[in-house]
C-alpha cells in the first residue's frame, strides 16, 4: 500500500471519527433542550401551584419520556455505532492488518443500542425528571 492510500484511509477514519463526535454534541443539545424543558414546566407547577389535570399531564409526560428515551437515543446510537466501526476497518487498512467491511448488526430502532455510559444517563435522567413531574402534578 502506497504512503498516499495510507493517507486516503486516515482521512476517512478521521472522518467518521468527526461524524461521531458531532453526532453526540447535537444528541447532548436536544437531550439538554428536552431537560430544560421539563425542568422548566416542573418549576411552573411547584412554584406557581398550578393544578393541571392528571388526564392531562400524565399522558403528556409519558409521551415525552417515550420520545425522549425510545425514539432520539435510539436513533442517534446506531449511526454512531456505525461510524465508530467505520473508523476502526480504516484505521485497520491503513495500518496494514486484515479488516472486515462492518455490517450493521441491529435495526436502527432496537433499544439494545443503549450499551455506552452517555446514553444510560441520559435515560436515567430524563426517566428522574419525569417521575419528579409526576409527583409534581399528582400532590
Amino acid at each position: 500500500m502506497t504512503a498516499e492510500e495510507k493517507r486516503i484511509y486516515v482521512d476517512l477514519a478521521r472522518l467518521n471519527a468527526e461524524s461521531a463526535q458531532g453526532r453526540i454534541q447535537v444528541q447532548w443539545k436536544i437531550v439538554l433542550s428536552l431537560w430544560a424543558a421539563m425542568g422548566l414546566v416542573l418549576w411552573y407547577v411547584v412554584d406557581k401551584n398550578v393544578d393541571v389535570p392528571a388526564w392531562f399531564a400524565l399522558p403528556a409526560i409519558a409521551l415525552y419520556w417515550v420520545t425522549a428515551v425510545l425514539v432520539i437515543t435510539p436513533a442517534f446510537q446506531t449511526p454512531h455505532e456505525t461510524d465508530k466501526a467505520w473508523q476502526h476497518h480504516f484505521m485497520a487498512i491503513a495500518q496494514g492488518r486484515p479488516s472486515e467491511a462492518p455490517k450493521l448488526r441491529r435495526p436502527r430502532w432496537d433499544i439494545r443500542t443503549l450499551k455506552l455510559p452517555w446514553p444510560i444517563a441520559q435515560v436515567l435522567i430524563t426517566t428522574i425528571l419525569a417521575a419528579a413531574l409526576v409527583f409534581a402534578v399528582l400532590r
